[in-house]
């Protein structure tokens, strides 16, 4: 299917146009990221997420109050699903109320009440609301419930386990989504408060997660590399991973200016992208390499355009069609999916410009860097 008929630009006569413009964008991506970062979701930088829903109308500013109350005053509100369901998500930077002052509170009062008798696991914020205690004596429910509630925490649950001669309980407080729900429903009205999701990742495993998502995409350009210069020439390869991690890069670029979360889905998104730039990429490779072999004595410039023009109409209509399919997301999908798809579409968008402007020229320069450097060396021998 042809959707244009026969054309002649001269993509790589604008080759320097886009090169500025690239710079630019890449300069801009780069200057953002230093100085706003990066809106990271739960995934990356640790924390809780609540999804809740209310029976009755309640707007964004007083479930931000409320956070601020239990000591959230960072806390983000943000509108999940259709305007005026009253359906929220909830992201603070913390997976647990206790802070190591509370905890050592809980600490110094267990022992002066029994001393030596007891031993308490140290503080640790990836374990969530809960305290470890190791007893020689049982120690009763009342007991931990005033301890902890002059620590001003209040107690959820008891697990005692009896061990040899001992006891080892473990203190379960009334965690983030708990205090949450009851503070939203002393204010708004008992029942009217679901509780439909709540994540928790600690910061540790967050900034694990950050390190393997960065190195995915890190490994996803060396091994495109690897293949490219395999199927082609090696001059063909550079080209098409410069446009890669153009793209990626540009994709970053994206949440940063917008302030959208990044988090896995962002990742996947990102390798998609990859996966579609390098695909679009390699079909024009082909054609260049295909009209190299038909036309021996012309030069690559003129090459590089006829293949370019050649497979326009193909690379308009898939990336049309790809377009078209994300527009469906674009206008009903709600949260991360609309989110993937924003970055989709610009990805899609991004990549059709770096496979023409970007990876198809860089064989031009390429090849005029090696020919320069044979040439230089045969006349050195001369």
């Amino acid at each position: 299917m042809q959707l244009i008929g026969k054309t002649n630009f001269d993509f790589v006569g604008k080759r320097r146009t886009a090169l500025i413009f690239s710079l630019v964008a890449v300069l801009g991506t780069t200057l953002l990221l230093t100085t706003r970062g990066l809106n990271l979701g739960v995934d990356f930088a640790g924390g809780t997420e609540i999804q809740l829903k209310f029976s009755k109308d309640v707007d964004a500013n007083t479930l931000r109050n409320t956070m601020k109350e239990i000591g959230f005053d960072k806390a983000s509100v943000q509108v999940f699903g259709e305007e005026g369901t009253s359906e929220y998500l909830v992201r603070v930077e913390r997976m647990s109320l206790l802070t190591p002052e509370e905890h050592g509170q809980i600490v110094s009062e267990l022992k002066g009440k029994h001393g030596e008798q007891v031993t308490v696991g140290d503080y640790d914020p990836n374990k969530g609301d809960a305290v470890e205690v190791i007893s020689t004596e049982e120690i009763q429910r009342e007991t931990f419930d005033t301890i902890v509630k002059d620590a001003g925490l209040a107690l959820d649950e008891v697990r005692a386990l009896r061990r040899g001669t001992g006891w080892q309980y473990t203190l379960i407080l009334e965690g983030v989504s708990k205090r949450l729900t009851e503070q939203l429903e002393a204010q708004v009205g008992e029942g009217t408060v679901d509780l439909r999701r709540v994540e928790y990742v600690g910061p540790q495993v967050g900034k694990e997660l950050r390190r393997r998502g960065f190195l995915s995409l890190f490994y996803a350009c060396i091994f495109i590399l690897i293949y490219l210069a395999i199927r082609f020439d090696f001059s063909f390869a550079p080209g098409a991973v410069v446009a890669l991690a153009h793209d990626a890069f540009l994709a970053v670029g994206l949440y940063a200016v917008t302030g959208l979360e990044f988090n896995l889905t962002s990742i996947a998104a990102i390798l998609t992208i990859i996966g579609y730039s390098v695909n679009d990429t390699v079909v024009i490779y082909d054609r260049v390499r295909e009209n190299r072999q038909r036309f021996s004595g012309r030069g690559l410039s003129d090459l590089i355009n006829q293949s370019i023009n050649e497979t326009l109409s193909r690379t308009l209509i898939t990336s049309g069609t790809t377009v078209l399919a994300l527009i469906g997301l674009l206008v009903y999908a709600q949260g991360t999916i609309r989110d993937f798809a924003i970055a989709m579409t610009f990805g899609i968008l991004v990549g059709t410009y770096s496979t023409v402007f970007i990876a198809s020229p860089m064989v031009l320069a390429l090849e005029g860097l090696i020919n320069k450097k044979l040439a230089k060396s045969s006349t050195a021998r001369a």
